[in-house]
């Protein structure tokens, strides 16, 4: 009997012949490949068929009623798009590599996914259909013919309605239907509650984001939407929190979007808030950043993209340095960056100031008390250097000397390296340059005496210990008269006796000892310039006291 002229494929039963066994990777086979191939597809009416319907049917199960699976996984490590793209050029698709094993996760790997499918749609040409057909035809092993088996899996739970959602417009989110009594109770009561929840995520498309995504998404809204109100009424006494909390055991209250006021205020509010601001700073990479550090980078915006504005506000007042403060102890509020104008206004408490100044010193490793030669060379630029700049104008009037002679009364403001020239001007600065005088006497030796002779104290000495300028401008270059106002009583130069000569030795002697101490005092700066502006603090110490 002649066989039928009919187009229908043949039946299973005459496909499974045993045919004779083909070593499908010798070389001599190589052209009977697509030979067999092309027959398959031709006797099941698939050669011109649309993408669709070849991706349909042509599965492993055809080919092993075909006898072929010897062919397919030999030649083609099991392949079906690799195969069939062999005599279908339209088809010719190898499946893409393994993706990264993060591909799929986080907020990229929603993207991503959404993406995929959207280029999957095109090439099968359905995109636009209406939504119950495109169920019906869009199935698993279409996305697994494309390489995103794994991304149904892992974006979307599985579920094919899940990932096309996206692309239909108007299609509901999936709810879930009317339970027995009892299903969210008992010893399997957990168990189905979990599964929902996994059934939520994936049908939103956040089944691959990690746990703070998550919780960055779902509230009461979202668990309604699905029909799960009992479930977490019955389950998790109403709290989005503990159902997430049930997927995710390590996820911290302050992942949702919305959090309560007693969170950071209540007899707990202050551990959280610390483990909150542990947190962010782990995310920052500033878990180990000393305090000046997080004072330089940890700013209000930190807070609010991290979604703890609600920390900072209500645990910490809305003050970075509250917060810098919770995690590191030895903050003080100068480090700041910025600190408020109403904090160094009270004058008449200077308790603070002193303390700021101490701080600075210690710092910079020098010793205390601080030996004048030091002293001098602190400049308003060391101050504005580490942050103090805005205590040296308000509480001592822009001057270096005021603030360091608050902590030692016995420095004075002629020691300094560069004392302001408003120094000797007016009565205050007249009886200022007779104490200078008077101080300068006792420098050279000559407290004790009676009477000095005019030529034992030149203006040249004036001018090594740093009181030139003030000898010319309340004195007029006369040394005599800076004298004789500040009580010294003078005589004319006198032969060298024995006493004379012994005082004019003292005073060359205390002479030399100043010029050697000036040029000591020129080489410290020297060396203090990069440690006094944070270059390298560790030659401080060794400075200060070798």
């Amino acid at each position: 009997m002649p066989r039928s002229s009919s187009t229908s494929p043949r039946s299973h039963t005459a496909r499974r012949d045993n045919p004779p066994a083909i070593a499908w990777t010798a070389p001599a086979q190589a052209h009977l490949i697509p030979t067999a191939l092309r027959g398959m597809l031709e006797e099941e009416n698939l050669m011109r068929a649309p993408t669709l319907t070849v991706i349909q049917r042509v599965t492993p199960a055809l080919f092993a009623a075909h006898g072929l699976t010897g062919l397919l996984n030999d030649v083609f490590g099991g392949q079906v798009p690799a195969a069939i793209g062999r005599v279908r050029p339209d088809l010719a698709r190898m499946l893409p590599p393994p993706p990264p094993v993060d591909f799929w996760q986080g907020e990229a790997g929603m993207g991503r996914a959404e993406g995929a499918t959207a280029q999957m749609l095109g090439a099968l040409g359905v995109p636009g259909r209406p939504a119950d057909p495109l169920v019906a035809t869009v199935t698993p092993p279409v996305f697994a013919w494309f390489g995103l088996g794994e991304m149904l899996a892992v974006v979307y739970g599985g579920d094919p309605m899940a990932a096309l959602r996206p692309h239909c417009t108007g299609w509901p989110w999936w709810r879930q239907e009317r339970v027995p009594a009892g299903w969210w109770q008992g010893s399997d009561g957990p168990t189905h509650a979990r599964a929902a929840l996994h059934r939520m995520l994936a049908d939103r498309g956040w089944a691959g984001l990690e746990s703070f995504a998550v919780a960055r998404r779902v509230d009461m809204m979202v668990v309604r939407t699905h029909g799960l109100d009992g479930l977490l009424q019955t389950c998790y006494a109403g709290s989005p929190y503990q159902a997430l909390r049930d997927l995710f055991p390590d996820l911290p209250p302050w992942a949702m979007s919305r959090v309560p006021r007693s969170l950071w205020t209540g007899p707990t509010g202050a551990a959280t808030a610390r483990a909150a601001l542990d947190w962010l700073l782990a995310r920052k990479g500033l878990r180990d950043a000393s305090a000046t550090e997080l004072a330089e980078r940890l700013t209000v915006t930190d807070f609010g993209e991290a979604g703890i504005q609600g920390c900072f506000i209500h645990a910490f007042g809305s003050s970075i340095y509250r917060a810098i403060l919770a995690v590191r102890p030895e903050m003080q509020p100068w480090e700041m960056t910025r600190v408020p104008t109403a904090f160094w206004q009270r004058d008449t408490d200077r308790a603070l100031a002193r303390r700021a100044t101490r701080w600075m010193l210690d710092q910079l490793g020098l010793p205390n008390p601080l030996p004048h030669r030091l002293a001098a060379q602190l400049t308003a630029g060391v101050f504005e250097t580490w942050g103090l700049m805005g205590m040296l104008r308000r509480v001592y009037h822009s001057r270096p000397w005021e603030a360091l002679a608050d902590l030692d009364p016995t420095l004075q403001p002629w020691q300094m390296r560069h004392p302001p020239t408003a120094l000797w001007q007016g009565t205050s600065g007249l009886d200022r340059a007779r104490s200078a005088t008077r101080w300068l006497v006792a420098q050279l030796g000559l407290a004790g005496q009676a009477r000095i002779p005019t030529d034992l104290v030149q203006a040249e000495d004036f001018a090594r210990y740093g009181l030139g300028y003030m000898l010319r401008c309340c004195y007029a270059g006369d040394p005599v008269a800076a004298l004789t106002a500040a009580g010294v009583t003078v005589t004319e130069p006198v032969a060298n006796s024995g006493p004379i000569s012994l005082l004019r030795a003292q005073v060359a002697a205390q002479t030399a000892a100043q010029m050697t101490v000036a040029a000591e005092l020129d080489h410290v700066y020297q060396q203090l310039y990069p440690v006094l502006y944070k270059t390298n603090l560790d030659q401080a110490g060794a400075i200060a006291y070798g």
